[in-house]
């Protein structure tokens, strides 16, 4: 595996090691003890085991494995590429189905809130103020976790949240409008807050729609 590498004076020595780890775990799972062992079969088969990787990289270590019986092939190490006529899978688009919250729905989930204990170090009020400004302002989660008190412009009528270019998805500025009830709440948890600090520290983003799941479906027990 090294000898393949090694030769590729392109490649970074960062970049060489990351094949070098990929190609010794493939053959490793694939149990390719032996450059005999590299067949179509085995590769598809591993492909279905590994089923816990997405479709883009599954589709990398097929591109991986097929370079390097390449590689073998042309310095006569093996008789033919097992790989030559292997095409990994079309990468399928992840779909996510997304539903709005009704009134209902929020007027249950707040009511749950207030007395909900702590979940990774915020309080049920913090949670359900994070939730009413994301439903109010449509931020996503990085946006919110990179918004500033700074941003805040609770004064102006109607109050609304700045949200810079530099941290919108679409790379453009844009003003989103508070309501006067969420500016009240926002003037409350910013006041002892520096100008330049974070308006909601929200830590690990990517467990933010596991922690909303959770509570909604907290939320919809209580009221079974």
């Amino acid at each position: 595996l090294a000898a393949c590498i090694r030769p590729q004076r392109d490649l970074a020595l960062g970049e060489a090691h990351a094949l070098l780890h990929l190609l010794d775990r493939l053959a490793l799972e694939a149990k390719w003890d032996k450059l005999e062992d590299m067949t179509i079969e085995s590769l598809v088969n591993w492909q279905k085991l590994r089923g816990d990787l997405s479709d883009r990289t599954r589709q990398a270590y097929g591109r991986l494995a097929k370079s390097f019986a390449d590689w073998a092939f042309r310095r006569g190490r093996i008789l033919k590429n097992p790989f030559a006529d292997f095409k990994p899978a079309a990468h399928r688009e992840r779909i996510y189905h997304r539903s709005d919250i009704t009134e209902l729905e929020w007027a249950h989930l707040r009511g749950y809130l207030a007395e909900a204990p702590d979940r990774r170090g915020k309080s049920g009020s913090l949670r359900e103020l994070l939730y009413e400004f994301a439903l109010v302002t449509g931020c996503r989660a990085s946006e919110i976790a990179s918004l500033t008190v700074n941003d805040l412009n609770l004064s102006a009528r109607p109050p609304y949240c700045r949200v810079r270019a530099i941290i919108s998805k679409n790379a453009k500025s844009s003003e989103q409008f508070l309501t006067s009830s969420l500016a009240i709440s926002l003037e409350a948890h910013v006041r002892h807050k520096l100008p330049g600090s974070r308006l909601f520290d929200l830590g690990d983003i990517t467990r933010l729609a596991a922690i909303l799941r959770a509570a909604i479906e907290a939320a919809r027990d209580r009221w079974l």
